[in-house]
């Protein structure tokens, strides 16, 4: 294989060069890209779920028990949404790490992970804005003052970014 890439004319071995530099570069931004992302996730995704367990636990009633409700009623759909969100997740985890990656397979895994995301989000937010619907304007405001406390705390904790 040395001798066969030493025949190659220079202009044909420096794109060979330059091409593999490239897609090792990508694939180092599209894992860091991944990473950054789950580790973005975890946090506001915690954190909204526990801001959502506790809205019922500090709203008060008949606000509570109309939110826990309408969220429990709902949680068949979004639940299903996160379980396919992380299976979508897991087998582009998967041709990332494949011994042979195959870029057509990678994005067919990531374009099922972006439509996972976008059903999680579209059954989620419809839960949501239901049970908000259906809330006074201090409960709402109440859930927004524990979102945007439960944001701050995620991001004091996570310190300055590193490099």
């Amino acid at each position: 294989m040395v001798d066969e890439l030493r025949s190659l004319p220079k202009a044909a071995k420096i794109a060979l060069i330059t091409s593999v530099i490239l897609n090792l570069f990508l694939v180092a931004l599209l894992g860091g890209h991944l990473l950054r992302g789950e580790l973005r996730a975890r946090a506001p995704v915690g954190s909204l779920a526990r801001a959502l367990a506790n809205a019922g636990a500090n709203l008060k009633e008949p606000d509570a028990a109309v939110f826990k409700s309408i969220m429990n009623t709902n949680a068949s759909h979004y639940t299903e949404a996160s379980q396919h969100l992380v299976e979508a997740r897991q087998e582009l985890r998967r041709q990332i790490a494949a011994d042979h990656f195959d870029p057509d397979a990678a994005r067919q895994a990531y374009a099922a992970w972006q439509n996972s995301l976008n059903m999680f989000i579209d059954d989620f937010g419809d839960a949501l804005i239901d049970a908000l619907n259906h809330i006074s304007l201090d409960g709402r405001r109440q859930i927004l003052s524990e979102r945007r406390q439960g944001l701050a705390g995620a991001a004091a904790s996570q310190g300055p970014p590193t490099p």
